[in-house]
C-alpha cells in the first residue's frame, strides 16, 4: 500500500506548514461553489453544476489535506488529492 511519505519521496506530495488561513478561504470557497451549483442546477445548467460542485468537493479535500500539512503537486494532483485523503482519512468513520 502507497503511504503519504511514499508520495513526497515521488514529488507528488510536498509537506507544508498548516495555514489555516488558507484552509478556512478554501471551505468558504466551496461553500459558495455549492450554492451557486444549486443553483445552476434549478435553472437547468446541470453541467455548469457539476463543474462548481466537483470544484467545491476539490477544495474541501484540498483544505483537509492543507490542515494535515500537506500539499499535492504537478501533473495528476487530483487524482493524488484523492490517494492523499484515502491513506490519511482511512481509519476514520464514515
Amino acid at each position: 500500500m502507497t503511504t503519504i511519505e511514499d508520495l513526497v519521496r515521488r514529488g507528488a506530495v510536498q509537506r507544508v506548514q498548516v495555514d489555516t488561513t488558507s484552509v478556512r478561504r478554501l471551505l468558504e470557497d466551496a461553500d459558495r461553489h455549492m450554492k451557486t451549483a444549486t443553483a445552476a442546477m434549478k435553472s437547468g445548467d446541470l453541467a455548469g453544476s457539476f463543474q462548481l460542485a466537483y470544484d467545491a468537493a476539490r477544495k474541501s479535500l484540498t483544505a483537509l489535506a492543507l490542515n494535515r500539512g500537506l500539499r499535492t503537486r504537478g501533473e495528476g494532483a487530483h487524482a493524488t488529492l484523492i490517494e492523499v485523503i484515502e491513506i490519511d482519512f482511512s481509519g476514520a468513520p464514515g
